[in-house]
């Protein structure tokens, strides 16, 4: 079964392989056992998302700034924590670089969305 994540998920590397980030379709097209490992309805999401690094985390962080999309769990977040919502994009990336308190607590929240996707990939909607 093909599987899709919303909005600009599937243009956001999902998985790292040898120091390279490669979405969903580049996955299914290169490396399908894994595309297929990643989508099956008896992945176990904690296990899989405890594998990621946070380079993979940065990546997507600053992908989406590029994209302009940092809006879902940041501005969430920000409305509950006044130390972020005072920060701009380009400073949340500097603080992601540096791996601080600030940045760790920014990855945490790209951690919190790649669970999300993963439970969408093995059609688990109910646990999101």
């Amino acid at each position: 079964m093909e599987r899709k994540l919303p909005g600009i998920e599937d243009s956001l590397p999902i998985y790292e392989i040898n120091g390279k980030f490669l979405t969903l379709e580049e996955l299914k097209e290169s490396f399908p056992a894994i595309y297929e490992q990643l989508t099956s309805s008896q992945l176990d999401t904690v296990k899989a998302v405890s594998t990621v690094s946070t380079n993979l985390l940065a990546k997507r962080f600053a992908m989406r700034i590029e994209k302009g999309e940092v809006f879902t769990i940041y501005s969430i977040r920000s409305s509950l924590d006044s130390e972020l919502s005072s920060l701009t994009p380009q400073q949340q990336l500097y603080h992601v670089g540096l791996r601080d308190e600030e940045g760790i607590r920014i990855l945490t929240a790209e951690y919190k969305l790649l669970e999300a996707e993963l439970k969408i990939l093995k059609g688990d909607y109910g646990n999101i």
